[in-house]
């Protein structure tokens, strides 16, 4: 799991023990790293992504390093 969503995941079990909801207004792209980030928040933490937009011919950002 990526980095930005094990901090995001902290901060809703954060939230959710205070009795709060949370809900991430995200975009998303259609490729397959886009994807697996649309699932993993439903499917192991059962988020609302109701909020979140998918974009259609857009590819996730990828930054290289030599």
């Amino acid at each position: 799991m990526p980095e930005h969503w094990r901090l995001r995941r902290r901060a809703t079990t954060a939230t959710s023990r205070l009795g709060l909801r949370t809900s991430p207004a995200a975009a998303f792209c259609d490729d397959d790293y886009g994807d697996f980030c649309w699932r993993a928040p439903w499917e192991q933490e059962s988020d609302d992504l109701s909020r979140s937009r998918r974009f259609e011919q857009w590819r996730s950002p990828v930054t290289v390093s030599q």
